[in-house]
């Protein structure tokens, strides 16, 4: 609306410059000096309109950049979300494993193995390390009694993972903790009986 004021504006100052130019000259009335007067008024009119308009922006201007800040944060809140999801299914699955370990060993070497995968997507060394760890308890305790040891014989004990993932060796738990996690799943092979 007051783009279009100001398109009036200039209008009306154009049309009274040609009246101006043009214009009859009577005694009685000076119609340049009204022209003029008039012609400044205009442009007074749209010089504030123009001001009017510039505030304006500035004002959008400054909105945007409010909600590019709040857009931030929400990306920022969204990643420690997905990070704190991350935390806590690690959390679950490492003491699932642990309840599980004396009446579903099946359960309880997969749900310890679910931790470890999410470790090193995180590429977390302590976490991978905390699961090698309880891991390693799970199926040394496992080891120990031959009832739990004979419900890891069979084709319920197939889905286990007996190999190290290859995609582990792209991260940085692996690297560090090689060794360790060679031993974990060699033990995973002995328990359930698919050693060599």
């Amino acid at each position: 609306m007051q783009k279009d004021c100001s398109i009036v504006f200039s209008l009306v100052a154009l049309t009274l410059s040609i009246v101006a130019l043009f214009g009859i000259h009577q005694n009685t009335v000076c119609i340049p000096d009204l022209v003029l007067t008039l012609l400044g008024v205009c442009a007074a009119l749209i010089v504030g309109v123009s001001v009017v308009n510039t505030i304006e922006l500035l004002e959008v201007t400054r909105q945007l950049k409010e909600i590019d800040k709040i857009r931030k944060e929400v990306d920022e809140a969204k990643a420690r979300m997905e990070e704190l999801r991350q935390n806590a299914n690690f959390a679950l699955h490492v003491s699932y494993g642990l309840a599980f370990r004396n009446w579903q060993p099946i359960n309880a070497i997969t749900e310890c193995l679910k931790a470890l995968d999410i470790a090193m997507q995180q590429d977390d060394c302590v976490r991978a390390n905390t699961c090698v760890n309880v891991l390693g308890a799970v199926l040394e305790e496992i080891s120990k009694d031959d009832k739990l040891k004979s419900q890891l014989k069979g084709k319920k004990a197939d889905d286990i993972p007996k190999d190290i993932p290859k995609w582990y060796k792209d991260h940085d738990p692996y690297k560090v903790l090689k060794d360790k996690i060679g031993k974990v799943f060699e033990k995973i092979k002995s328990v359930c009986g698919a050693e060599k």
